[in-house]
């Protein structure tokens, strides 16, 4: 029979590859040359197996009868041996048929595609189910790992952030946290602020829920948390291009827009907050009036953000500028816009730090 899935790995100078014949597991241990120096072949159990995927945490199996192993291989010198550990289901899903499975980045949920095969089903279209699982795990150890990330990034920790939401809005578990402590770091640290707009985008509509949330929270409106965020990333820009100005000796049409609009919003921010503007007085005479741009409802000039008639323009939050047609990126998490012709590979949100994407 035809071998249906079908993964490799590299252990000790070795190929180890593993697929699947009908019911059976096959693992095989082949040098460079192509020679199998050692194999293992077992049947996992009476029905097919339906899919191997290869995670950060390993090798797993699944079979149709809605049952998962990991698959734990070992090569000594020539000899393999391979361990299959059954990963605990609560939920058995007797009358369901598990055809795939896919992990989290951290292994923390895993999606399952089955179909239910009841009886009284048979008369109707099959159809295609997606059911989520999570590892047992406290919510205060999530909440750890998620503020001590040393990437400071939250793109590959969301399965983190969708755990503690559920345990929040759906368990309404109250997180022991400090939030004025997390709120006046944030004032330096964008990271930490990005975290705080998460708890209170997950507090503030569980308060709509219940009138009853004994959470106090420092700052409650997201508008004013996110012109900080936007703030930090402005000053961040503004040292990136100075950097990038130093060492090249000049910069490009769209660094240039970029830096006329860091500066725009860090003076829209001093000015609405009574904030000192930190931006050095040189560098405020240098971009006064070096970029023009047009009110996309009434054709009239933009002066900082909006035009006389405070007609509202789309702006990318990357780069501070107006999106001026309809290429442009969004996040399908908080809705943020970017420019689509940014020179940077796989560009992120500034408030999620979500990979963005083209409209539908």
């Amino acid at each position: 029979m035809a071998a249906v899935t079908f993964k490799y790995l590299k252990m000790n100078n070795k190929i180890i590859f593993i697929t699947s014949k009908h019911r059976h597991l096959l693992v095989q241990a082949i040098d460079y040359d192509g020679n199998i120096l050692s194999q293992y072949l077992n049947n996992i159990n009476d029905h097919r197996i339906s899919d191997i995927i290869y995670t950060c945490d390993g090798i797993y199996v699944a079979g149709v009868n809605v049952t998962i192993y990991k698959v734990n291989v070992t090569l000594s010198d020539a000899n393999l041996n391979v361990d299959l550990v059954p990963v605990v289901i609560k939920n058995p899903y007797p009358l369901y048929e598990l055809y795939s499975l896919r992990f989290s980045p951290n292994n923390l949920i895993c999606a399952l595609a089955m179909v239910e095969r009841k009886v009284q089903a048979r008369k109707e279209a099959l159809k295609l189910e997606i059911i989520f699982i999570c590892k047992e795990m406290k919510p205060e150890s999530m909440l750890d790992t998620l503020l001590s990330n040393p990437m400071k990034k939250l793109t590959h920790y969301w399965d983190y952030i969708e755990l503690l939401r559920f345990q929040i809005t759906k368990l309404k578990w109250r997180p022991k946290l400090d939030f004025n402590e997390l709120y006046l770091s944030g004032a330096q640290d964008i990271y930490k602020l990005k975290i705080y707009l998460i708890f209170l985008t997950y507090i503030s509509g569980l308060k709509k829920v219940l009138r009853l949330v004994d959470v106090a929270l420092p700052e409650t409106s997201t508008d004013i948390v996110k012109e900080k965020i936007l703030y930090l990333h402005a000053k961040q820009l503004l040292d990136n291009l100075y950097t990038k100005c130093q060492n090249e000796g000049q910069l490009n049409d769209l660094d240039m827009e970029s830096l006329y609009g860091t500066k725009k919003y860090l003076e829209y921010y001093a000015k609405k907050y009574k904030t000192d503007n930190e931006l050095d007085q040189n560098v405020l005479n240098a971009l006064e009036n070096s970029c023009d741009y047009v009110c996309q409802c009434c054709d009239e000039k933009i002066e900082g953000f909006t035009c006389k008639s405070g007609h509202l323009n789309m702006f990318c939050m990357a780069t501070f500028t107006p999106i001026c047609s309809d290429n442009y990126l969004m996040c399908q998490c908080c809705n943020a816009t970017s420019r689509a012709d940014l020179e940077i590979e796989n560009p992120i949100c500034v408030f999620c730090d979500l990979y963005l994407i083209k409209p539908d």
